[in-house]
Formats: C-alpha cells, structure tokens, sequence
C-alpha cells in the first residue's frame, strides 16, 4: 500500500487545508532505515550493534505485539544507559507496522530531562519526517492543542492514507491534562489505534491512584488517557522495572504488566560487568563522613590521570554525588572551589580551565562549558541525564537505612558508551556501596537471563524475581 506525508508545514488549524503529498514506499520500514543511517554515522554504535542487537530488538518488540495482541500492558527492560531514545523509535516502528496510529511518548518529570529528551528527538525529526507519513509533534503552546486535534481528526476520517503521529510529552500534571483534552474531544477517537510509551516508568507512572500527591496525581492521568478506548497499550520502559512487576495496589488493571521484553545493548555498553565484576575502574573510599577526605581523594585521581586527559581534547565531566540535601551542596562548593585554586597553583595547565557547577533544582545554571566541569548535586544526578564524557564520579549518596534499589540502580551514571573514555574513567565510593553494587550486578544478570527472548509476567515469576533479591541477602521494597 502506498503511503502519504503530511506537509506540516503548510498546515494551519483548519484540517481542509493540511496538504499532502505521496510517496511510493513503505513508511515505517522507511522509518527504520533512516535510523539505521543516522546511527551508523554517529560512530557511537558498532556494526555488530545496527547488524545484529538492532534487530534483535525489533523482533522482540514485534513478536510481542503482532502475536499477543490480547496483552496491552508490556515493558521494555533496557539496561541503565544503553539507548531509550533509539528503542523507543524502535518500538514505535513497530507499532505504526502493526496497526498503531499515535504513539505517545511520555519522557522526563523534570526540566533537565525534558531538555535533553527534547534534544535527542530533535535529532531524529529528520529521521520521522523523511520517512513517509509519520510525523513527530509536541504540545508547546494552547495553539497546538488544536493542531494536533485537527491532525488527528484528519487521520480518522482518512485512514487509507496511513498518516502516523508521534507525540513526546512531558510527564507532567499540566500536559498530561492537554493532552487527555486533545484526545477526549476528538470525534471517534475509538477508531484510533494509540500507543503509550512511558519512559521512566517507575517514578510517577505507578502509584495508587487514589493518592494525592504529585506523583500520584500523574498516574491518574495517565490512567485516564489509557482507558480513552479499548485499544490503548501501555508500555512501560525502564532499567529499573521492578516496582512496575511488584507493584499492583490500587493499579489501573490496564498498567499491570503482562509482559516484559528485555532488550539487548551494544559490545560497546559499558555497565555493571564492565564497572562491578573486578572493581578495575573502582576506588575504595575509607569513609564517606569526612568530605574534605573525600574531595582530596578525588583530585588526587584527577591529578593521576590529568596528562591522559589532556590527550583526550575533550571538555569533561566530574560527578560528585554526595546528599540530596541542596543546602549542603553551596557547601562543597566551597570546599572544592578553595581545593582546585590551590591545585590550580601548582598545575599550570589546569588553571583557569575548570568550572564548578552546582547541579539542581534551585540552581540556574547549567551549562557544562569549560574544559573541566566539576558538577555537584543529588537527585539530578541520580536518574535519567547522560554526561558525556564522564570521567570520575564520587558517589556516596546512599543510606543504609533507608533507600531503593532501584535509585541505587539509576545513580550509577558512569553507565553507558564510555569506551573512549574508560581507560581513565574512575568511580569513587565506599567498600559497603561497592559490595551492594555487586550484589545488583547479579540480580540484574539474573532477570535479563530469566527472561530469555520475553516473558509472560505471572504471581510465580514475581515471587521468583523476589528471589533473586533474596538469594542476596536483600529484600524489594516499593
């Protein structure tokens, strides 16, 4: 069948006047062959990857939803760091090829997120745009509200063009509300195959839903798009699935996963085997009470390592990772500002070359420009952002008492493509983290094992994945 594209440029609020154009191939294999373009010129991923693990991917995806059409709620289990972006565009390629119209991407809860997902995206417009009659569209202003029904609505009523729509949204209360109006109003939406994927799904996206707090507050209306007809499938993506496997209380029967597809990364992923199987990359911190131990423990790797980055030519990334408490990082700042002058006086080449940055929600600044950036912070640093070019991290934001596997999980942002730089990339923590660390390492080879091609997600897989934490000496809590 051919397929049409939309000229969205063209396009005002009056659907009479959306013009298009045909094109003679098949869109959504089109899509995915001018992904594998872009990814091959991005020299991030290796030939083996595009060859082998990209379809491997697309084939996991695709026999989940060409086979199980009965199941409506399934998550993609990624590793932390190996490419939610590009499987998200995988997936949604499979969904337009099976029958989907909309795909919704829900991505990021705060600003930093947003950002950087509005930015991966806008990489790959082209990518939607050249690829026939799918088109990438996000909620900005009131205006688009009415665009986007219009577009809908058009789609509806010709549905033998094959027009497509992608919509990331951010996952928050305001466009949550917009975009469930934009749906709610549209004329035999019923007839409008939709898709969810919900990035980060287990921070927001589950909770009981008779709650009332913020996030809680987001499931609801997450649940409310969900049931805007019968043919809505929800899926979940994640590195850290569990609370959406464990979770249920209260629970839109829609967002129970049925289902889990792990996916599978690059020879080139760096993650837990790579950074916890021998501690190679690790340094033993004695305590993680005495910060300014700490902070001179760190300059005394950088100070170790200076000359190979030198050679890097590269403007790079220090993480300290220490509270969640903001106030307590103006005091860091202070410290490490008077430690690096003094480093600063004795190291020529690194004077005037480093910045400080404190990295959170009061701050206003964050810009990584200057050839050394040192960036302090807590729960921004703990999920989701990418910092390219990471090269230490000191991290010691844990509680023995108190904390969740999967934070622990997500903070470990010296996961990802890290080759070119991992022969000086260093993680500084304490022995107890160090151990947990190993002890998630293994849990995590077991569910990927577990799960073999995609598993149908039963009352005795989850008891035997409480196992797994169990075996050990840990216990799930939500």
């Amino acid at each position: 069948m051919s397929n049409w594209k939309i000229d969205f440029d063209a396009l005002n609020l009056d659907v009479n006047d959306i013009e298009t154009e045909l094109v003679s191939s098949h869109t959504n294999s089109k899509l995915i062959i001018e992904v594998i373009k872009k990814l091959s010129k991005s020299g991030v991923y290796s030939i083996k990857f595009i060859n082998e693990i990209l379809q491997t991917n697309l084939n996991r995806i695709n026999h989940l939803i060409k086979n199980r059409p009965e199941i409506k709620s399934a998550a993609l289990f990624g590793r932390v760091q190996s490419g939610k972006t590009l499987n998200s565009i995988l997936a949604a390629s499979v969904l337009y090829d099976n029958g989907y119209d909309i795909v919704i991407f829900m991505g990021g809860n705060t600003n930093v997120l947003i950002e950087q997902n509005k930015g991966r995206f806008e990489e790959f417009k082209l990518v939607f745009n050249d690829s026939g009659s799918i088109k990438l569209e996000d909620i900005k202003q009131e205006q688009d509200l009415y665009k986007i029904n219009g577009i809908i609505s058009h789609m509806i009523k010709n549905k033998q063009l094959g027009y497509k729509l992608f919509l990331p949204i951010l996952k928050e209360k305001t466009n949550l509300e917009n975009l469930y109006e934009i749906l709610a109003s549209v004329t035999n939406i019923d007839k409008c195959n939709i898709a969810i994927l919900d990035d980060e799904s287990d921070i927001a996206g589950v909770s009981e839903e008779d709650d009332v707090d913020s996030q809680n507050t987001i499931s609801r209306l997450i649940s409310n798009i969900i049931d805007i007809n019968q043919s809505v499938m929800y899926i979940p993506i994640s590195a850290t699935p569990y609370k959406n496997i464990f979770y249920n209380q209260g629970l839109n029967d829609k967002k129970k996963i049925k289902y889990i597809v792990p996916l599978s990364t690059d020879e080139n992923y760096t993650g837990f085997k790579t950074f916890h199987t021998d501690d190679k990359y690790i340094i033993e911190l004695e305590n993680d009470t005495d910060e300014e131990y700490m902070l001179k423990t760190l300059l005394k790797t950088f100070d170790e390592n200076f000359e190979e980055y030198e050679k890097l030519n590269k403007r790079l990334n220090i993480l300290i990772n220490t509270s969640t408490d903001t106030k307590s990082h103006n005091k860091t700042q202070k410290l490490l500002e008077k430690l690096l002058q003094d480093y600063g006086d004795k190291n020529k080449s690194f004077k005037n070359k480093y910045k400080i940055v404190i990295f959170n929600s009061k701050s206003d600044d964050k810009e990584f420009n200057a050839r050394f950036n040192f960036i302090i912070g807590g729960n921004l640093l703990s999920r989701g952002v990418t910092f390219e070019n990471l090269v230490i991290e000191l991290i010691t934001n844990y509680n023995d008492k108190n904390f969740n596997y999967a934070t622990m999980i997500q903070r470990c942002r010296w996961f990802g493509y890290r080759n070119k730089t991992l022969h000086v990339t260093r993680i500084l923590m304490t022995k107890q983290l160090k151990n947990l660390y190993k002890k998630l390492s293994i849990i995590e080879d077991k569910f990927f094992a577990s799960l073999q091609e995609g598993a149908i997600i039963t009352e005795d897989s989850r008891k035997k994945f409480q196992d797994f934490f169990r075996d050990e000496g840990l216990e799930w809590k939500n």
